[in-house]
């Protein structure tokens, strides 16, 4: 898939979803529906013609890395299972090695292209519908009798009744290998030219943030108005570090958080008349935290997000 902006000859970026399997089960008898996804590469690429001569041009893909796992074949596996009886959901994800840039001009023409205001608010005038279209407010009528001029409008309300309580669980699993992200200095980008790894001028400014993962989330609704009752949230972080790099090849790094491994738990009961309102929140370190933020760090990080903030803030307007 190509998006381009005015024609053909004016592209912005190219997708590709390299082998791609989607199996699809229908099990009528025990009224359960499952899909299976594998994806064995994503890419997109920058290809505006602009951005001919730049470092980074590969916006997704996999991650480089001199070690090749197996379980790492594929980048994208979902698992996914429905219930009828209930309405539950089990989803399963599994991400592979896979490495994300950040390029705000890019993300500021994708924007542009897609038109992202427009269509919130058509979506938020459906939503509005829909709504009052499933509203479960008591509903008044009016009858009258227009042929007798001395008829006495009536008036009176039709209940819904008491509701059931129709709970519909729905859980998420998470795991992703090494994941990566990269933020790019746009200044350096455009005062680099086309890279060339012998000279330390051409070499643009990241900041990499990169690790494993594995997350799963709980929640339950009431089917009846989808209101969430419960949330509960688990992820285990592993080997998360932030370093600064240069060029596409991420040379020369220098950490800022030393690989660290952590939890985070959240849980969340709205609580009803007979028990209250609950959040816990748990932050749990599992490994020293080290971090090494420099004056030059701070300089680079306060340019990369004021590019990302001016990349969404010109598509406001």
């Amino acid at each position: 898939v190509e998006l381009c902006g005015v024609d053909t000859d004016d592209p912005i970026v190219s997708l590709a979803a390299v082998n791609t399997h989607i199996l699809t089960q229908l099990l009528p008898d025990e009224d359960v529906t499952k899909a299976y996804v594998t994806l064995h590469d994503l890419v997109c690429d920058d290809r505006r013609l602009g951005s001919v001569d730049r470092t980074f041009r590969r916006m997704i893909g996999k991650a480089t890395s001199n070690r090749t796992d197996l379980q790492d074949s594929e980048v994208f596996v979902l698992n996914y299972t429905k219930y009828g009886s209930d309405e539950s959901r089990d989803i399963e994800v599994k991400l592979g090695s896979s490495q994300v840039v950040v390029l705000p001009d890019v993300i500021s023409d994708l924007i542009a292209f897609v038109k992202v205001a427009p269509i919130q608010g058509r979506l938020e005038t459906l939503a509005g519908t829909s709504v009052l279209g499933r509203s479960n407010e008591p509903s008044t009528k009016v009858i009258s009798n227009e042929d007798d001029p001395e008829a006495v409008e009536m008036r009176y309300e039709e209940s819904s009744g008491t509701e059931a309580l129709v709970l519909k669980k729905t859980k998420y699993h998470v795991e992703s290998s090494n994941m990566r992200l990269v933020l790019v200095d746009i200044g350096s980008v455009d005062a680099s030219g086309s890279f060339s790894s012998s000279k330390s001028a051409s070499l643009t400014e990241t900041i990499v943030v990169q690790g494993k993962m594995k997350a799963t989330f709980e929640k339950v609704e009431n089917e009846v108005n989808d209101e969430t009752l419960q949330k509960d949230y688990k992820i285990d972080a592993e080997r998360v570090e932030i370093y600064t790099a240069q060029g596409v090849d991420l040379l020369h790094p220098v950490q800022i958080l030393e690989p660290a491994k952590f939890a985070l738990f959240y849980y969340q009961d709205i609580g009803n008349d007979d028990s209250p309102h609950v959040t816990d929140i748990k932050f749990v370190t599992l490994s020293p935290i080290e971090v090494t933020f420099s004056m030059q760090n701070a300089a680079l990080a306060s340019a990369l997000a004021t590019s990302i903030t001016d990349a969404f803030g010109n598509n406001d307007s």
